[in-house]
């Protein structure tokens, strides 16, 4: 809890609070050479106050670009991958898509404050007054005149300080919050890396294995090794759902052109649930989700006499149903290529 908070008040993730400063004021010095001295003093700090929050505004400005740039290109190019890591299991694509919102999440805070910095209806900027020369009442007077002219500079330099302050603050907010997702945003890349580098490694291997068994398949198919099989990654479900996710067209593609390619290999496919529902409903659900899959391949060409289908209901969960990774491991279709038995 404590981590937590620490965390909210580094990124300021909370409602602004304000403070109303109070203005200083002003002794007549008792020489007018005094006098015009710290007249030229406080200009020069109404000046730097003037600059500094150009250059606040400005630093802000270009973080809300570049922010917006990263999210806009992460957003086009994550899309891009998820073909090829499709076939990771919950868990590591779990990991991605939290890796996803925390950088989007925290780009999109750095925005938010940086934004705030550009919006002026928030931020009441003070500037001298032209009442002091126009009113009726004015200061006849040289050193009074320029008494009132340190009283503006005073009231404009504190009001204003006050409000740079505000902008510096959300300005360093952003800053973090950009730092944050930047890190996380190159982590995130590598991890990408990484899954796209193992999913292509691991294709790949499973497909020369495939094409040796094909070779032996189709030179010397009276040989071949007996009750043996390919079996490929489960195909996972929706609760109480019998439709395809789009994440396992991956899985059905190699499947269907395996199939093509070797016409004596004979295809089981074994549906699967999780326990919630009655054992019967459950049977029947799992041969759905079978046929579901069975229908998919006879659509793209694989003959209906070479698939076999079967459905256990919740009689084989290959993890408890007590969680809900644990279920949605068990709402499964288990898809295994049958070799040619020796006659």
């Amino acid at each position: 809890m404590n981590l937590i908070k620490k965390y909210i008040n580094y990124l300021h993730l909370k409602k602004e609070s304000f403070v109303d400063v109070d203005i200083a004021s002003y002794t007549k010095a008792p020489r007018l050479d005094l006098a015009e001295r710290h007249l030229s003093y406080l200009k020069e700090l109404y000046d730097y106050q003037r600059e500094r929050q150009t250059s606040i505004e400005s630093k802000n400005s270009q973080l809300v670009g570049q922010a917006s740039v990263i999210v806009s290109i992460t957003a086009l190019f994550v899309p891009l991958f998820i073909d090829k890591l499709t076939n990771l299991g919950l868990v590591y694509f779990s990991i991605l898509i939290f890796g996803f919102v925390f950088v989007l999440f925290h780009y999109l805070i750095a925005i938010i404050h940086a934004i705030k910095t550009l919006q002026i209806n928030h931020y009441k900027y003070s500037t001298r007054k032209t009442s002091t020369v126009t009113r009726v009442n004015r200061a006849s007077a040289q050193s009074d005149f320029i008494k009132e002219e340190i009283e503006d500079l005073i009231w404009s330099i504190d009001k204003n300080t006050v409000q740079n302050n505000r902008k510096g603050r959300n300005l360093i907010y952003a800053t973090r919050s950009f730092r944050i997702a930047t890190i996380g945003l190159a982590i995130f890349t590598l991890l990408i890396i990484f899954f796209s580098m193992t999913v292509s490694i691991s294709k790949d291997v499973i497909d020369v294995n495939i094409r040796n068994e094909k070779l032996k398949i189709e030179t010397n198919c009276c040989d071949l090794i007996s009750n043996d099989s390919l079996e490929f990654d489960n195909l996972y479900f929706e609760f109480n759902e019998t439709g395809i996710l789009p994440a396992s067209s991956f899985h059905i593609n190699n499947i269907i052109s395996l199939l093509h390619e070797n016409e004596l290999l004979q295809l089981e496919i074994i549906g699967n649930t999780d326990s919630v529902g009655s054992v019967k409903y459950n049977e029947v659900l799992s041969l759905e989700r079978a046929e579901s899959v069975a229908k998919e391949l006879i659509k793209n060409g694989v003959s209906k006499d070479r698939i076999v289908i079967m459905g256990f209901g919740e009689n084989y969960p290959i993890m408890p149903n007590s969680s809900y990774i644990g279920r949605w491991k068990n709402r499964r279709v288990e898809i295994k290529i049958k070799l040619p038995n020796k006659t």
